[in-house]
């Protein structure tokens, strides 16, 4: 049966220059081929696209039906979307969550539903969001994007659907979002700079500049804030049509069709507070004091008061942690590997979803001419520096796996990552001094890296 959202989706889809949904085969693409990011922003390079947008202002591209299908081959509609969270629903998929809302005032909160109620939810008039369903497609995408942008944070897919007149009101996000416009077409109004600096969750602005409500408990300082709203802009987007905006810049949007379906790839940064605490947590956390705070008997309490053996606990810790803190180097060994394991990081839900398209581990025989890179289904780094003992630490990092290296890797792992490709037995050269390693040596490197999924064979 046909249902109405079907026939909008539909009507929508068979305009001039774009292809029937029926007509175009699903192309199942796992296969990160270094070039995702170029596609998105081209004609944009990633280069300009670092220098002058990233984390700095908007940026709209045109892109139309062609671009879309190579980004996404097949496209991706209501039924992509359908399908993706019945999936994700049934899997039980970190992460995930399916939602609808009709308007924006407090007295119509957003409501969880689920996937078999997108259809009745839609032609009520909601906006019905996704973040997180399950598309091999759109995981490997956000992956590859993730690898190329090589940014310090986690990135969720998410998806928009909404009906004509519909959309989003005025707010801020605290992440940067890549919007991808699939289907139907949709106006953007929005400011040109942040209205306000890297804000802690999302925020619904009223026409002064006030916030009108929070998505998160906010803190007194930020009920008092108020955003300068100044000149706002506006595009419409198309299928293929890329928008980029930073945290912070508000953003309000209408659908200008019977549909409007956007894929968008929300950019998470982390906070300094997300680095060091965690670093101070793995060192501190072995020694059974900073597991649990004192024990004090009520016969001992006295209102208002702080306990003096509290005080006296609290005095201690914070006297380690200022020793922690004081030895800590800005460009050391133990803030590198935090940062690098950032960046490496993916987040659970794209984690767990590459996990079930994975192909399997290598296991043949590595052979001198054989080609082999960097994997690119995932951030890899390392970090290399000097241990609390003076002695050289490695450790690379890939997905959300440490391991650590002895020493004698560090030249061979300094070279491979300044190679786009490499023919295996070169890797003989790589030794540190003039006596290049023995095929043997070099092979048993390749061969580990290559198990444990750091490199990958090039098809030739």
């Amino acid at each position: 049966m046909t249902t109405n959202t079907d026939r909008a989706i539909d009507q929508n889809q068979n305009t001039p220059g774009l292809p029937a949904r029926q007509k175009v085969p699903k192309l199942a693409r796992t296969e990160i081929t270094g070039r995702e990011l170029s596609e998105l922003l081209a004609p944009i390079s990633p280069e300009v696209f670092e220098r002058e947008y990233w984390g700095r202002k908007p940026l709209f591209i045109k892109g139309g039906a062609e671009k879309l299908e190579r980004i996404l081959p097949g496209g991706f509609g209501l039924e992509d979307f359908i399908r993706g969270s019945r999936e994700a629903e049934s899997r039980r998929a970190p992460g995930f969550l399916l939602w609808a809302r009709t308007s924006f005032a407090k007295t119509d909160p957003m409501t969880y539903i689920r996937s078999d109620e997108i259809d009745k939810r839609f032609t009520a008039g909601a906006n019905i969001a996704s973040i997180n369903l399950s598309d091999p497609r759109v995981v490997t995408l956000a992956a590859a994007l993730k690898t190329q942008l090589k940014f310090g944070g986690d990135i969720h897919c998410a998806l928009t659907l909404s009906p004509e007149g519909n959309g989003w009101p005025a707010h801020v996000d605290r992440s940067d979002t890549v919007s991808l416009q699939c289907q139907g077409r949709k106006r953007y109004v929005f400011s040109e700079a942040p209205v306000l600096d890297w804000p802690r969750g999302s925020i619904v602005i009223a026409g002064d500049g006030s916030p009108e409500y929070f998505s998160y408990n906010p803190l007194p300082w930020e009920e008092e804030m108020c955003a300068d709203l100044g000149e706002l802009h506006e595009v419409v987007v198309e299928p293929g049509d890329v928008f980029y905006f930073p945290a912070g810049i508000l953003h309000t949007t209408e659908s200008l069709s019977p549909s409007s379906l956007a894929l968008n790839f929300v950019i998470n940064h982390p906070s300094f507070f997300d680095v060091v605490m965690e670093l101070l947590r793995s060192r501190l956390i072995s020694d059974s004091a900073w597991r649990h705070l004192p024990v004090v008997g009520a016969s001992r309490m006295q209102p208002g008061q702080l306990p003096s053996e509290v005080s006296d606990f609290f005095a201690a810790r914070l006297k380690e942690l200022s020793h922690e803190i004081e030895s800590l180097e800005p460009a050391g060994l133990a803030l590198n590997r935090e940062w690098q394991r950032l960046l490496a990081e993916p987040g659970e839900h794209i984690r767990a979803q590459l996990a079930a398209i994975a192909e399997p581990a290598e296991s043949e025989t590595v052979e001198p001419q054989d080609i082999l890179r960097l994997t690119r289904r995932a951030v890899t780094s390392y970090a290399i520096g000097t241990e609390d003992d003076g002695s050289t630490g490695i450790s690379m990092y890939l997905g959300a796996r440490e391991v650590s290296l002895d020493n004698e890797w560090v030249p061979f792992l300094q070279t491979m990552f300044h190679k786009e490709s490499f023919v295996a037995e070169s890797a003989t050269q790589w030794a540190e001094g003039p006596e290049p390693y023995p095929w043997e040596t070099a092979q048993e490197y390749l061969q580990t890296l290559l198990s444990e999924g750091f490199l990958e064979r090039v098809a030739v």
